[in-house]
């Protein structure tokens, strides 16, 4: 049996949110730093759990911060110490199956790409955001067509890749349990390596405490 691995990015292939981590090196040396990153990260609390629509947690985020070229340049390079260590430790197996493994994600792919590429994963395995800016490259908003940019965006763009396998989502988020509320998703994994959320591993079908339990899972439900 054919077994698709959809795979959340923040938190899950990397150990923290990336948009959070973004909010820290723009706001590097403002006296509003620590103030406005408390702010993002407690909307990025409110997403994840389900007490906010993704739609609205993305763009309150986004007006919050204004990242120019470099500041992404930081936090790719950031991201790389920052990919989860189960994960790591599991590249190899991951290059074997990339083949039937996707990256989902409401961050962008202008920081994720970098990322999971050196894993093997192709950009068109890849389902993210893309940032929208201005002439200076400095960032000020999102593409609002993409699916993801909104809410229940996981649900649309899973469902619009068509996969034929037995689909199992991993992630650590209510956004990634949903996926398998509305059909698209056959089994969702709750990831707990790096955060433990009640609204993802009350509604998990297992709980996977690192990659390679993620790995044993679809290994059991391939046999």
């Amino acid at each position: 049996m054919r077994v698709d691995l959809v795979v959340d990015f923040d938190s899950t292939f990397v150990s923290v949110e990336s948009l959070d981590e973004l909010a820290k090196i723009v706001l590097d040396g403002s006296d509003q730093r620590e103030a406005k990153v408390k702010e993002i990260e407690a909307i990025t609390a409110a997403g994840m759990e389900g007490r906010i629509g993704f739609g609205e947690s993305l763009s309150r985020r986004l007006k919050l911060v204004s990242p120019d070229p470099k500041d992404l340049d930081k936090l790719i390079q950031l991201l790389r110490h920052r990919v989860t260590p189960s994960v790591a430790e599991n590249q190899e197996a991951i290059r074997e199956m990339a083949d039937n493994l996707y990256i989902i994600s409401g961050g962008f792919k202008e920081f994720i790409l970098p990322i999971v590429t050196e894993f093997g994963i192709t950009p068109d395995h890849v389902l993210a955001n893309t940032f929208s800016r201005d002439r200076e490259g400095r960032v000020i908003g999102c593409d609002t067509t993409n699916p993801l940019s909104g809410d229940n965006g996981k649900v649309t763009a899973l469902r619009a890749l068509g996969l034929i396998g037995r689909v199992v989502m991993v992630g650590d988020g209510y956004s990634d349990y949903h996926t398998r509320e509305a059909g698209v998703a056959d089994e969702f994994v709750a990831f707990v390596e790096n955060v433990s959320r009640a609204a993802a591993t009350e509604h998990a079908d297992t709980v996977a405490r690192s990659f390679g339990e993620v790995l044993e899972f679809c290994y059991s439900v391939k046999a």
